[in-house]
């Protein structure tokens, strides 16, 4: 199982499926509904089952027409995640180029049009459809499903932020704005949309409260994406090493303690880090860290095993809008910052500008 509840399935052209745990609730849940509402026959258990599962193969499909046409463009894609409330592609990131976000959004609700088409020739005439009575058949599966892929491509194509239809909003609007006008401009238009979807799901009884759930999460990540959009607008062009300190000590695996404290001399209260350069690997002990343990520790003793061992480096040349995220997940941190292998700075998420994690 993955860190976040998502079991990995197989991979699609390359692309990884994953499923969270939160779906097979859903499909229990239909089931179960089913079964109270047929009054314990089978058929409507069966049915109802295998159309949620269709659904799902759908939804696939239809981030597949996303990942496909990224592809052509070199996105890298990390996964496809199945969720109780619909499908989400994982993209390295998303094109600064209008024309290329367009494509992409477009192919997702292409798909599903292409699918309710397809099935429209196959089932033949619909004037058969609307006399038939629903007996829990197949062609009542298909019929369903084919009503679900147009309703899926039209709910798509709604101007709501980050939907398909927000998405392509915001791709026309960079036409002729700059990206972060544009992003702001379509989350103002979505969020009333949004807001609207709630409420409407919430009085009316014959609409879900998944519904309301659903655009409850829209209305959140609209929000979400666009602070997320104007921290790396704020960040593009910047780099680690504009950010690192040149407030470090680097010193031989083997220095004693009382080697290290006669370097640091008055230095030790400026400094961020002391590293330890061990078989290649960086090792990492604090001053203050240094200070309370100099005390009790003879001078001629090793420094090494009381340091930490670096997991985790950052090149000097990364561009800061791509580890922003990466920096605020992990929480405070120190990290040794390398220009081609060579350590020239250190990053402290602690020290870092003030509205750097401003969300």
């Amino acid at each position: 199982m993955g860190k976040y509840g998502s079991i990995k399935l197989f991979r699609l052209f390359g692309i990884q499926l994953e499923l969270h745990v939160t779906f097979l609730l859903l499909v229990a849940w239909v089931a179960w509904s089913s079964w109270m509402d047929g009054g314990g026959a089978i058929a409507p258990v069966i049915w109802s089952t295998a159309f949620v599962l269709l659904i799902f193969t759908c939804v696939v499909l239809h981030e597949l027409g996303h990942c496909l046409m990224a592809r052509r463009y070199k996105i890298p894609i990390y996964r496809i995640l199945l969720l109780p409330i619909g499908g989400m592609a994982q993209f390295g990131h998303i094109p600064r180029k209008p024309l290329r976000e367009l494509f992409i959004t477009l192919a997702g609700p292409m798909v599903n049009f292409l699918i309710a088409g397809i099935l429209r020739i196959f089932l033949g005439s619909p004037w058969v459809w609307f006399n038939a009575d629903f007996q829990y058949s197949w062609i009542d599966l298909l019929f369903s499903l084919m009503i679900f892929n147009f309703a899926m491509g039209l709910f798509n194509l709604l101007p709501i932020f980050p939907m398909d239809g927000g998405r392509i909003l915001r791709a026309i609007l960079a036409l002729k704005y700059s990206y972060l006008a544009a992003t702001r401009a379509a989350v103002y238009v979505a969020m009333p949309l949004a807001a609207g979807g709630v409420l409407l799901a919430l009085v009316y009884e014959n609409v879900s409260d998944v519904m309301a759930l659903l655009f409850a999460f829209i209305f959140v990540g609209g929000q979400l994406e666009y602070k997320m959009v104007k921290r790396s607008e704020l960040l593009r062009g910047w780099t680690v090493g504009s950010l690192a300190s040149k407030n470090f000590l680097s010193l031989p695996g083997d220095t004693t303690v009382g080697n290290t404290i006669e370097v640091l001399g008055a230095r030790a209260i400026q400094l961020e880090a002391i590293f330890l350069q061990d078989r290649g690997g960086l090792n990492f002990i604090s001053p203050q860290r240094l200070q309370n343990i100099v005390a009790r520790i003879p001078p001629d003793d090793p420094l090494l095993p009381f340091t930490k061992p670096m997991p985790a480096y950052l090149d000097a040349d990364w561009p800061l809008q791509f580890l922003s995220g990466r920096l605020e997940k992990e929480g405070p941190s120190i990290y040794p910052v390398l220009r081609k292998g060579v350590l020239v700075g250190v990053l402290n998420s602690n020290n870092l500008p003030t509205g750097f994690f401003d969300k």
